[in-house]
């Protein structure tokens, strides 16, 4: 699948531990057909809402929940 537009994190660096700022946008070269495999992420009205330690948050994506000393291979 081809991207013609890239967007990343300002923040971004390879070289900070943990990618705090691991975040790009992609805008596809062609439309996405939706299956049982690739579906639109649905997301929430805005809404301003404080958060707290204590409050449930899911996020989702790929990579390390964790820090690790092994590192990932290409």
């Amino acid at each position: 699948m081809l991207y013609s537009l890239s967007c990343q994190h300002e923040d971004w660096s390879a070289d900070v531990r943990g990618s705090p700022s691991d975040l790009a946008l992609l805008e596809l070269s062609t439309p996405v057909e939706f299956n049982d495999y690739i579906q639109p992420v649905c997301l929430p009205e805005y809404q301003h809402q404080d958060f707290y330690p204590e409050d449930d948050c899911w996020i989702s994506g790929w990579g390390d929940t964790k820090g690790s000393a092994f590192s990932l291979t290409d």
